[in-house]
Parts: C-alpha cells; structure tokens; sequence
C-alpha cells in the first residue's frame, strides 16, 4: 500500500501546465478535420477511425489487405464525401503566381542597360541597390518568366518585344500582383 502511495507522491507534477494538459487531451477527443466535406458529417462522439471509415475512407493505408475476412461492422456509408472531396480535388485553381512591382521595374532597367544574359554586370551595377548577387537576379528572371503576363510587361518594357496594337505605348511595368 505504502509503495503505491510513495510512487504516486514522487511523480513529478511541478512542471505540468494542467490547462496544457486538458488541451491535449481535448485535441486527442476531437481532432481538427481540415477537409470541409468531412468536417460536415462528422460525429465527436464516434472514434477517428470508426468516423474516417462511415465517410468511406481508409485511415491507414498499410491496412488495405483484403486476403483476411474481416467482420463487418454496420456503418452507415456516406459515399457522398469521398465524391465531394474528389470533385474539390478536380476542379480548376487560379494561378496565383506574380512577380512583385519593384523586381519589374529592377529587371527592365537592368535589362535594358546590360542586356540579356549579363547577371554578373548587373549585380555591379551601382543602381543595385539592394546588392543581389548574379544568381538572386537570375532567379527573379526566371521567376518573372514563369509568369506570362509579367514577362511579356517585361520585354515590351525592355524593347524586347513590340507593343500590341489595342495597348498604348506609354505602358508601365507591372506584374499580375
């Protein structure tokens, strides 16, 4: 009796926040579920694994052998998720790549000033003022390039590339920010 009690007495405790612990074991009950079709249909009172597989999902993916006969629990099957989150998952997104205002305008006086493919004597250039290297200004440039409406704002402001027809001649440089 008494080394149960000593035992219970020597455990540390001082360094325990309780509001930490309870916070713990709260996230542990009811985990946060990112995913807004799961979020909809699921039950605090039902397990992680016993609410992941009622949506027709599999928690594990380790646990996908079908050899052993398992016995089947009646679940209800909500099917509906997994087609929500595949139609989520299919659907366009917006490409949400630019390139900042400044880095323009940095590149097309540089580029107009050295040319092209000239890093080293732009990083020397005492309008540098931010003192890039020849690899950081590159990598603006092919930053810049993976964005097509920047780039071509780009060359027509270097005069690399002849203004279209609809847009005016005093064009100022700008990303798609």
């Amino acid at each position: 009796m008494s080394r149960a009690r000593r035992r219970r007495e020597n455990r540390k405790t001082a360094n325990i926040n309780p509001k930490r612990e309870q916070q713990k074991q709260k996230r542990k009950r009811c985990p946060r579920v990112p995913s807004d079709q799961l979020r909809a249909i699921w039950n605090n009172g039902m397990t992680t694994r016993r609410n992941i597989e009622g949506a027709g999902l599999l928690l594990d993916a380790n646990k996908l052998d079908e050899s052993e006969p398992k016995i089947e629990r009646k679940l209800r099957e909500k099917p509906t998720v997994v087609d929500l989150i595949e139609a989520e998952a299919n659907q366009p997104r917006r490409d949400r790549s630019f390139v900042m205002k400044d880095d323009m305008k940095f590149l097309a006086m540089m580029i107009s000033k050295h040319g092209m493919d000239e890093w080293s004597e732009m990083s020397r250039d005492p309008e540098n003022v931010y003192q890039l290297t020849p690899k950081q200004i590159k990598r603006i440039f092919m930053k810049c390039q993976k964005v097509p409406v920047a780039y071509n704002a780009l060359m027509i402001a270097c005069g690399l590339k002849e203004v279209p027809e609809g847009l005016s001649h005093d064009m100022e440089v700008e990303g798609s920010s």
